[in-house]
């Protein structure tokens, strides 16, 4: 699948026209002479601030007026003109009210709220236009619509969901409140459940949850993730170590560990990650894995494949994680458990090195191994 760029993304979608139409709303001459002249003085001033107080004043002196509908659209353009973003979304709400059909509208009301920069009024008229939009989309075209028109009604609607679908992800990477971020990741599912970003999002409320430490509600995202992405090596080292460390299913910590070592060997690096990062992360995961499954088959007294997953792993790990004392004793006790004193000395030695809880074993052993190797 081709992706595309943010830019190309921003500058594609950015550009969605507003729909072309014609002035819906024409003033109303009746035969009130002073509502006539309110309508075509108003209709022909071309200040716009004189022309707004003439509007006002006709709404407040005629609120039940026929030509209220034009003057609503006509105060709409003003406030737009004089850039007051919020008088003018306040009168498109009225004039939405008048047609709760109106894509073209809506569309102009979202717009409105971006060009004001306010995040509250986005989020607002994105949720509504993300609404009509689709209710377009399910849609039949009302007897003796315009074909052409309602091709291009239905067309906008299409750009309009994918657009709103994009500043609903966007907002995320505005929160600075980690708390409120995790809010937004979970609402977004049920917002916008066919956006093409849920992988993404998915991906993000999993590591938010990760750096605050809620492991619990961590995992059946990451079981979601590795599902959506068999290749998220994130995922599946994460599910493998909460397996691991519950001890519950070691079947399926080895075979999360199996793909994982596998995945690392082979999977190309990142665009936005250095050779230096990716190698390191690569060994670093696939040490891990060599662990967990070293330390499985070393439980089972499988003595050889644990003491190759245990060397692989040190291979790995040694001296840049906090692992390699763990993996060390457990060498010891694999070779000795082998009868290759000689190795399980060499591996106690050096956990014995290491400040860790696992001092005190490895010193143990090796008084054991002198004693079965006196005057070595």
């Amino acid at each position: 699948m081709v992706r595309l760029g943010l830019s190309t993304l921003i500058f594609s979608l950015a550009g969605i026209p507003v729909l072309a139409e014609p002035q819906r709303y024409q003033p109303v001459l009746t035969d009130d002479p002073a509502e006539t002249w309110f309508v075509l003085k108003a209709r022909n001033e071309g200040d716009v601030s004189k022309k707004l107080e003439l509007l006002n004043l006709y709404q407040k002196e005629y609120p039940n007026g026929k030509s209220l509908p034009w003057v609503l659209s006509e105060l709409y353009e003003c406030f737009i003109e004089l850039k007051q973003p919020e008088k003018a979304l306040e009168v498109g709400e009225r004039l939405l009210a008048l047609d709760p059909t109106d894509l073209a509208l809506v569309h102009r009301n979202l717009k409105i709220a971006e060009d004001a920069n306010n995040p509250d009024l986005i989020r607002r008229w994105a949720d509504r236009t993300t609404e009509l939009a689709r209710l377009v989309l399910s849609a039949s075209p009302p007897l003796g619509t315009d074909a052409t028109g309602w091709r291009a009604k239905v067309e906008l609607a299409r750009q309009l969901v994918a657009y709103t679908d994009y500043l609903a992800y966007i907002e995320v990477f505005k929160l600075t409140d980690l708390r409120q971020k995790i809010r937004w990741l979970e609402e977004f599912p049920s917002r916008h459940p066919d956006s093409s970003y849920l992988p993404r999002v998915l991906e993000l409320h999993f590591q938010a949850l990760r750096s605050i430490g809620d492991q619990r509600s961590a995992l059946p995202l990451a079981e979601r993730l590795i599902k959506a992405d068999p290749s998220n090596e994130d995922a599946l080292l994460f599910v493998a170590e909460t397996l691991f460390q519950q001890d519950t299913d070691p079947e399926r910590v080895m075979v999360l560990c199996s793909r994982l070592i596998d995945l690392m060997a082979d999977k190309p690096k990142p665009e936005a990650v250095t050779d230096a990062g990716w190698s390191r992360k690569k060994a670093r995961y696939a040490g891990r894995a060599h662990w967990m499954m070293g330390k499985i088959q070393v439980d089972r007294a499988h003595w050889a494949q644990g003491d190759r997953s245990l060397r692989a792993a040190l291979a790995s790990l040694r001296g840049v994680d906090n692992l390699t004392a763990a993996i060390l004793l457990h060498l010891g006790w694999t070779n000795y458990k082998l009868g290759n004193l000689q190795d399980a000395r060499k591996f106690n030695e050096q956990c014995l090195a290491y400040k860790s809880p696992f001092q005190e074993l490895a010193a143990k052993n090796l008084v054991a191994i002198q004693r079965e190797q006196p005057g070595k």
